[in-house]
C-alpha cells in the first residue's frame, strides 16, 4: 500500500464479508470506517474509549452475525487519546 489510508480500507475490507458487523469506536479514522463499508458489512459503533457500551454491542450482536470485528485506533488521531 502507498498510504496509510490505504492499508486501513484495503485491510479491513478483506477482512470482512457482508453478513459480519464492524464494531467501531466512534472516533475511528475515516480509513477504517471507508474499510467496513467497503466491504458491505454492518457497521455498528460503541462510545468513545468505553468498554462497557463495547460489551453492551457485542452481547447484542452475538446472535446475529457470523463474524464480529472489533476495530480501534491505537491512537486517535483527533485528539491524541490512547486505546484502553
Amino acid at each position: 500500500f502507498t498510504s496509510g489510508y490505504g492499508s486501513n480500507v484495503g485491510c479491513i475490507s478483506a477482512l470482512l464479508r457482508p453478513k459480519d458487523v464492524a464494531i467501531n469506536d466512534r472516533l475511528n479514522h475515516a480509513s477504517l470506517l471507508d474499510g467496513c463499508r467497503l466491504s458491505g458489512s454492518k457497521l455498528v459503533a460503541f462510545k468513545h474509549n468505553d468498554m462497557e457500551s463495547l460489551e453492551h454491542i457485542l452481547q447484542r450482536c452475538a446472535r446475529y452475525y457470523r463474524g464480529k470485528l472489533v476495530i480501534v485506533d491505537g491512537v486517535f488521531s483527533m485528539d491524541g487519546d490512547i486505546a484502553p
